[in-house]
């Protein structure tokens, strides 16, 4: 840019400001993307709390409850609770990770960033999930 600002016979002080204040103006709207976008990932955690929250109480007070008892109209008996929560860590785990490249993608404009995301979202479901739904393995 010296270059060519002194080929043409421009004053090189001129150029320098005036890249200046672009550098400026791009950093500013970086970080007012940055802003407007941290409500949509709340809204991927907040979302994923509501998974958990729902898949514990589905388990807890409908599926444990029912199990052992023989369907209407049926000589068949409520299979176990074991298939329902293996089901649940499966989707736990999907959600973690799609939701993490999700918010990865959204808060800091890359998808790989959001390893960080799926890593904590599979730790906090899969605590909640071993307190309150064990696995089939424990």
């Amino acid at each position: 840019m010296v270059l060519e600002a002194s080929r043409s016979g421009g004053e090189i002080r001129k150029v320098f400001s005036a890249t200046s204040g672009f550098m400026e103006e791009m950093k500013d709207m970086n970080q007012d993307t940055d802003s407007q976008m941290r409500p949509y990932v709340l809204v991927i955690y907040v979302a994923y709390a509501v998974f958990l929250f729902t898949a514990i109480i589905l388990v807890q007070s409908f599926f444990i409850p029912l199990e052992g008892t023989p369907q209407i109209g049926s000589a068949t008996i409520v299979g176990g609770v074991d298939v329902y929560s293996d089901f649940f860590y499966k989707n736990m785990m999907m959600s973690a990770v799609t939701g993490g490249l999700m918010a990865g993608k959204l808060g800091g404009r890359r998808v790989v960033g959001g390893f960080k995301h799926s890593i904590l979202m599979i730790v906090i479901g899969y605590g909640i999930f071993l307190f309150f739904i064990p696995p089939l393995w424990m």
